[in-house]
Parts: C-alpha cells; sequence; structure tokens
C-alpha cells in the first residue's frame, strides 16, 4: 500500500509539474501574444499619423499650388495681352501703310 501511495504521489507530483508547464507556457504565449497586438497598435498609430501628415502636405501643396497658380495665370494673360497688341499694332502698320499706298 506504501508502494502504490509513493507511486500515486509521484504520479500526482508529475501530473503537477506538467500542469504548471502548460501555465507557464500558456502565460508566455498570453504575454507574447499581449506584445504582438501592443505592436500593432502602435503600427496602427503610427501609419495613422503618418497618413494624417501625408494629407497635410498634399494640402499644403495644393495650396501652395493654388497660389502659385495665380502669378502664374497672371503672368500668361499678361504675355497673352502683349501677343494680342502686338497683333493690333502690326495690322495698325498694315493699314497705315495701305492707306498711304492708297493716297
Amino acid at each position: 500500500a506504501a508502494a502504490a501511495m509513493e507511486v500515486a504521489a509521484q504520479a500526482a507530483e508529475a501530473e503537477s509539474s506538467a500542469a504548471n508547464t502548460v501555465l507557464v507556457e500558456k502565460t508566455v504565449g498570453e504575454r507574447a501574444a499581449a506584445q504582438r497586438v501592443a505592436a500593432a497598435e502602435a503600427a496602427a498609430k503610427k501609419a495613422f499619423g503618418a497618413r494624417l501628415a501625408a494629407e497635410k502636405l498634399a494640402a499644403e501643396k495644393a495650396e501652395i499650388e493654388k497660389a502659385a497658380g495665380v502669378p502664374m495665370r497672371a503672368a500668361a494673360d499678361r504675355a497673352e495681352a502683349e501677343k494680342l497688341r502686338l497683333r493690333l499694332e502690326a495690322l495698325n502698320m498694315n493699314t497705315l501703310t495701305s492707306t498711304r499706298r492708297g493716297q
């Protein structure tokens, strides 16, 4: 009976040790999973921040292009006005030349 009790005690100790090992493995796994979740959340926050920064830069770029477009349009309008003025001058010169020939 004593030998059977000794075997049962050893079996219980082995079972307890195995249960502790499983518990430790479970705890380690849960910690690793929590770390992965935290890392994923940090990556998501970083990506969100990067997206916001990219949107801000895009908005700033659009504002700069818009602001730069006004002088560019004004310069283009001035160039077009100058072309028209030169064309009108040329037409006036041709008209004057034709009129003088006709006299």
